[in-house]
């Protein structure tokens, strides 16, 4: 039995127990009702008949002649079944149907009534039927001599209740099918919402959610109508240092954690991509899409998020695969090149020639790792230059490193990441210059030293940066080159500058194409371990 079924099952057999027990409830208490009313009905017509003096007056001589006489004067109400008189020792006088005359009176309280108490009761008669009694003493001067008893046929008095509650049963079954009908619509109804869903289906997928969205490296925020949030992941606490558990957070109005809080608020006309804003501190690039109903009325938001630095390490990273594969591709061309040249003075035969080939390459980049190394102590900057070296080689290019060059990796103001992304992507640039413009002199000048500052230059023969272009060239996505994967390289270089609270200086090179000079200061604390040591 599916979810749904369960629950119309248990509303129609809770309504069932209901309308029973009200049923139940209702019969007994009408029955009691209208039980008391003919006790009172038969009471009243026993005390009245009993009232006659002259009835009182017969009693008492036992003259049956003269009580027949009487009562044959009384016109009982329509419900009185028979009026019975008997004398002190309970001995019928009178029947007004004429049965038992003669006979002792049954199921009779007989001290009660001696004692002068009316009573009345529910029991069976001279010929078992069960009957509403009421018995009335009779007193005459003082003393007891008789008995007064009217009574009502049970089944006759209860017999038009009993019309009226089938009555009632029949409305009630038609009540409670109307509530099977409607709770059967009910059901649909909550289960067209629910998606067909049973509750543990529900608790899953909301569990599998929240287990996805935690696994989203972007923090991820929702917020309802009401600017409450409805759904945040563990990174988006993360990245907004909300420290309260997600529980708390939930259904908390945004302004109580975030600061401030325009973007997120449900009030925002636009969406919105990659827009960068400062919230709880922290410099993001966040994404806007808002959620609807049916009727096309905004029902919440969905706000996805990531710190801006995190966006630019991605981008150095990127930055730098790019520039291995390239760097690594030339590799392998001069590697080739250099395989084929020994390849064919073997096929001739000059082993000798062969021999002083692989030497001469052998001293030759054992020459360049030994000045390269020399200048720069630090490995992946080594191996970025030795690369670019190889690079230019393959592009007819010459690459010069000034012999003044010097860098260790102590006290750097920025990471050896950062350094390699900077001097990668100028040098790259410097090549694709002099490719682009085929200069006669095919020439590309590095220069590294650390000092006071950490001082970068790259100057080329290329075709140079024109003084309008200046002011754009590190602007995300700008480019004077075509084809995708360009406008990226420099706009890295200018934010990680801009980090170390650097200066980049764009002009004229005395080799005809462009000169970058960047500076960037090194700390006081960082410049005296430097002196020390």
């Amino acid at each position: 039995m599916s979810f749904f079924h369960k629950i119309l099952f248990m509303m129609l057999f809770a309504v069932f127990c209901v309308v029973l027990s009200f049923e139940f409830i209702l019969y007994e208490n009408i029955n009691s009702v209208r039980v008391d009313s003919m006790k009172s009905l038969a009471l009243t017509q026993a005390k009245l008949i009993a009232s006659n003096q002259n009835l009182k007056y017969a009693i008492y001589n036992e003259d049956n002649i003269m009580i027949n006489r009487l009562m044959e004067n009384y016109d009982p109400p329509e419900n009185i079944d028979y009026v019975s008189i008997s004398n002190s020792n309970q001995i019928r006088l009178f029947h007004s149907e004429g049965r038992g005359i003669g006979q002792s009176l049954v199921n009779v309280d007989f001290d009660k009534i001696q004692a002068g108490n009316d009573v009345t009761s529910v029991s069976t008669g001279i010929e078992n039927k069960l009957l509403i009694k009421a018995r009335v003493p009779v007193f005459y001067n003082g003393t007891f001599f008789g008995i007064v008893s009217v009574g009502i046929n049970y089944d006759d008095a209860i017999s038009e209740l009993s019309q009226r509650y089938w009555f009632i049963l029949f409305l009630s079954l038609i009540l409670l099918l109307a509530f099977a009908i409607f709770s059967q619509k009910l059901v649909s109804y909550i289960r067209k919402k629910m998606h067909h869903q049973s509750p543990q289906e529900i608790e899953m997928a909301l569990k599998l959610r929240q287990g996805i969205l935690n696994t989203v490296f972007e923090g991820v925020v929702s917020v309802d109508k009401d600017n409450r949030f409805l759904v945040i992941n563990d990174s988006g606490l993360r990245d907004l240092h909300i420290l309260d558990p997600r529980e708390k957070v939930h259904g908390s109005y945004i302004s109580e954690y975030i600061y401030p809080t325009d973007f997120f608020d449900i009030s925002n006309k636009d969406e919105v991509t990659n827009q960068i804003i400062t919230c709880n501190g922290e410099a993001l690039i966040a994404n806007r899409k808002f959620m609807y109903n049916t009727q096309g009325n905004k029902t919440g938001a969905v706000i996805s998020f990531r710190i801006k630095r995190e966006i630019e390490e991605l981008e150095q990273t990127i930055n730098a695969a790019n520039n291995d594969k390239e760097n690594l591709r030339a590799i392998i061309h001069e590697f080739n090149n250099q395989m084929s040249i020994i390849y064919g003075l073997l096929q001739m035969e000059q082993y000798k020639k062969a021999m002083n080939f692989i030497r001469s390459e052998h001293k030759s980049k054992q020459s360049d790792i030994y000045h390269i190394s020399k200048a720069f102590q630090i490995s992946t900057l080594v191996a970025l230059i030795l690369s670019k070296v190889s690079r230019a080689k393959e592009l007819g290019i010459t690459l010069e490193v000034d012999p003044l060059s010097c860098i260790h990796s102590d006290c750097l103001p920025i990471n050896e990441n950062e350094l390699n992304c900077i001097v990668g992507n100028l040098l790259n640039n410097a090549f694709e210059s002099i490719v682009a413009s085929e200069p006669e002199d095919r020439l590309v000048r590095l220069y590294i030293h650390q000092g006071n500052d950490l001082i970068i230059e790259v100057e080329d023969s290329g075709s140079g940066i024109n003084e309008s272009d200046i002011g754009k060239i590190f602007h995300r996505k700008y480019t004077n080159k075509e084809g995708p994967n360009h406008g990226i390289g420099l706009n890295l270089i200018n934010n990680i500058v801009s980090s170390a609270d650097g200066t980049i200086i764009v002009e004229g090179s005395e080799l005809g194409g462009a000169l970058f000079n960047i500076y960037m200061p090194i700390s006081d604390k960082k410049n005296e371990n430097t002196t020390n040591e």
